[in-house]
C-alpha cells in the first residue's frame, strides 16, 4: 500500500472561492457576501472592471447594495482606490455607481480626475453609514453591504432597533407592520450565514429587554436548532468518513451552487486509488474566525495488524471561515491510499480521529474496504 498526501484548492464548502470568477449577478454578489473573511483586496480591481461593464438598468435593486459595498471597501483601502479605477471606462449604467461608491467613500476628487465629469452631488458632504437614516429597504441594504465589505456588526446591529413594533418607519401601520417583518427576516437569515451576525445577536439579547429581547432569543434558539446532523457528533460538532475514487475527487471542485456527490468505494483491485475523504461540520471559531481541524489516520490489514506508520495532525482546515454549520471538508491535505500487487487480500480498517483544536472535541471514525484480485 502507498500513501500520498494531496493538496487541493480549498473552496470551504463553496463558502468562499479560493478566486472568484465574476461572470454574473450571482457569482459577484456570493464574492460580496463573504468578503469580510479574507477581505482578499487582490480580486477588487476585477469587481470594479466588472461593475464598469455592467448594464444595471436590468437589476435596479442591486445599484444600492454595489455602490455601498464599493464604498466601504473604498474607505478601507484609500491608497488603492485610485489604481482601482484608473484605467476603467464604465457605461453610462455603470458610471453613476462607480461615481456615487468614490463621493461616499471621501474620493470625490477622483470622479473629475478619472472620469472627467462633475455630478451635482459631489458639492454636499456624504452621509456616513454609522448615521444614515434607515427609512427604506434600501437604506438597510447599505447596513448589509456595509458588514459584507467589513465585517463590522456595528452596521446590521442598527437594525435590532427596529425589531420593536413600537419603532414607526412610516406614517401607515400596515407599512410598518410589513418593514419590521422584513427586518427580522433580514437579521434572522444573516445569522444564520454569518457567525459574527449570531453573535452579535445573541450580544444584544443580553442587553434588550421586553418583546426585543424575546424576539432575539427566539432568533438565536432558532438557528442554534438548525444544525446539521451525521452520524457521528458529539455536541453539535459532526463528521463522516468517506472512501472514494481518485476521480470523484473532481466533484468537491464544484461551484457553491452545486451539490458534489460521492460514490463510496467497498471493493477496489490492486493498482487502484482510494481517497480518504472527511466531511465535517459545527466547528468551532476563534474570535476573528480562524479555525484549527486536523486529523489522524491509520489503517489495519485483513489480519489486524497496523500497515505502516500512523499519519498525524493532518490538515483537514486551517483558515477562517464565515460559519460554522456547513459542511466542511479535509481538501487541503487528502490522503489518497493505492494498494499494490503484493498487499495482501481481504478487508482493510481504516481508522480516523478527526479532532477540532478550538473547541476542543474529537470524533473517532473508521471504514472497511475489501482488496480483491
Amino acid at each position: 500500500m502507498k500513501r500520498v498526501i494531496i493538496a487541493l484548492v480549498l473552496c470551504l464548502a463553496g463558502l468562499v472561492p479560493a478566486r472568484a470568477q465574476f461572470t454574473d449577478l450571482n457569482s459577484v454578489g456570493h464574492w460580496m457576501t463573504y468578503y469580510y473573511v479574507d477581505k482578499d483586496v487582490s480580486q477588487v480591481g476585477a469587481y470594479v472592471h466588472w461593475l464598469a461593464a455592467s448594464d444595471f438598468s436590468k437589476s435596479p435593486n442591486s445599484v444600492m447594495p454595489m455602490t455601498s459595498f464599493l464604498a466601504a471597501v473604498f474607505v478601507d483601502n484609500p491608497t488603492r482606490v485610485r489604481g482601482w479605477v484608473a484605467d476603467v471606462a464604465p457605461n453610462s449604467a455603470a458610471k453613476n455607481v462607480i461615481e456615487r461608491a468614490l463621493w461616499l467613500s471621501g474620493h470625490a476628487d477622483l470622479i473629475k480626475d478619472v472620469f472627467h465629469d462633475a455630478p451635482d452631488y459631489v458639492a454636499q458632504q456624504p452621509a456616513s453609514f454609522a448615521t444614515l437614516p434607515l427609512t427604506t429597504p434600501g437604506s438597510w441594504d447599505v447596513m448589509w453591504s456595509a458588514f459584507f465589505a467589513t465585517g463590522n456588526t456595528a452596521y446590521p446591529a442598527r437594525l435590532v432597533d427596529f425589531l420593536d413594533a413600537h419603532v414607526s418607519f412610516s406614517a401607515n401601520e400596515k407599512v410598518d407592520a410589513v418593514f419590521h417583518r422584513t427586518v427580522a427576516w433580514s437579521l434572522m437569515a444573516n445569522a444564520g450565514q454569518h457567525e459574527l451576525i449570531l453573535r452579535m445577536l445573541r450580544q444584544e439579547a443580553q442587553k434588550r429587554s421586553g418583546p426585543v429581547q424575546q424576539t432575539l432569543k427566539a432568533m438565536v434558539a432558532r438557528i442554534d436548532g438548525q444544525h446539521l446532523v451525521m452520524p457521528n457528533c458529539d455536541d453539535g460538532f459532526c463528521a463522516t468518513l468517506n472512501l472514494i475514487s481518485e476521480e470523484n475527487l473532481k466533484e468537491l471542485d464544484k461551484p457553491f451552487d452545486q451539490v458534489p456527490i460521492l460514490t463510496e468505494l467497498h471493493q477496489v483491485k490492486p493498482g487502484d486509488h482510494v481517497a480518504v475523504n472527511i466531511s465535517f461540520a459545527g466547528i468551532a471559531l476563534a474570535d476573528d474566525l480562524s479555525t484549527d481541524v486536523v486529523y489522524d489516520i491509520q489503517t489495519f490489514k485483513p489480519d489486524g495488524t497496523l500497515y505502516e506508520a500512523e499519519h498525524k495532525d493532518l490538515v483537514a482546515l486551517k483558515r477562517k471561515v464565515p460559519q460554522r454549520f456547513v459542511v466542511f471538508d479535509n481538501r487541503p491535505e487528502i490522503l489518497l491510499i493505492r494498494f499494490e500487487p503484493q498487499d495482501p487480500r481481504g478487508t482493510y480498517r481504516i481508522e480516523v480521529v478527526v479532532k477540532d483544536k478550538i473547541g476542543g472535541k474529537s470524533l473517532k471514525l473508521a471504514k472497511a474496504i475489501t482488496l480483491k484480485d
